[in-house]
């Protein structure tokens, strides 16, 4: 017994370090069939749409039909948040160089302005990508839907960023590992805080439902 056992663990675990191998490697290789440019977000969206299913308990769901299916579905739409987001970014930075320029209290003000986008910015980046594939929302819903969902668990938002770093500093230490399984443990990560952060706004909203019908 204790053999069979330790060999279904190692045959578990052995499973699961080629599904994370291998949805890496799909991620590199549809990245670059979109020029790196075009096939970046699409083939990180559909990373989350499969590390999803895994999360939801469909393990057995194929990753390459996931994958495959989710970039071709995803891929203008994804582009054009992907856009938005690298200007975004693109103003933040250049705002804080601007900024550096600038003398007086005014200066000061734009900083923490600016500085307060910034973690708005941050706050989307974490949750953007898991409310694209668990929601069916419009463009413009997204972004809010991510920062309000962020707004409303800074618990789940600051230990996503730990663990991003936890799992960057594991790289760090063995930077060997990065080209196999990088964006998909990452994505792992994300995926599982963001999903505890959805349950705990659908509670807070099935208990405000709850509480408005007993007014009525």
């Amino acid at each position: 017994m204790q053999v069979s056992w330790m060999s279904s663990r190692f045959y578990l675990t052995c499973e699961w370090i080629w599904r994370f191998g291998y949805l890496h490697l799909l991620w590199l290789l549809f990245t670059l069939a979109g020029l790196i440019i075009f096939g970046l977000t699409p083939a990180t969206v559909a990373v989350f749409a499969v590390v999803r299913k895994w999360r939801m308990k469909d393990a057995d769901a194929s990753v390459f039909t996931t994958f495959f299916h989710t970039y071709k579905k995803e891929f203008v739409k994804s582009n054009g948040i992907g856009l938005i987001m690298l200007i975004v970014a693109a103003v933040i930075i250049f705002n804080y160089f601007m900024i550096r320029t600038m003398p007086g209290l005014g200066a000061d003000l734009l900083f923490v302005g600016n500085s307060l986008i910034a973690i708005f910015f941050v706050v989307v980046s974490l949750f953007i990508f898991p409310v694209y594939v668990h929601y069916q929302l419009s463009f413009l819903k997204l972004f809010r839907t991510a920062l309000v969902i962020g707004l409303m668990n800074p618990h789940f938002v600051f230990l996503t960023l730990l663990i991003i770093a936890f799992v960057g500093y594991g790289f760090y230490l063995l930077p060997g590992l990065i080209p196999f399984f990088s964006s998909s443990v990452l994505a792992m990560c994300v995926m599982w805080f963001a999903l505890n952060a959805f349950n705990h706004v659908e509670k807070k909203q099935r208990k405000w439902q709850e509480e408005e019908s007993i007014g009525n």
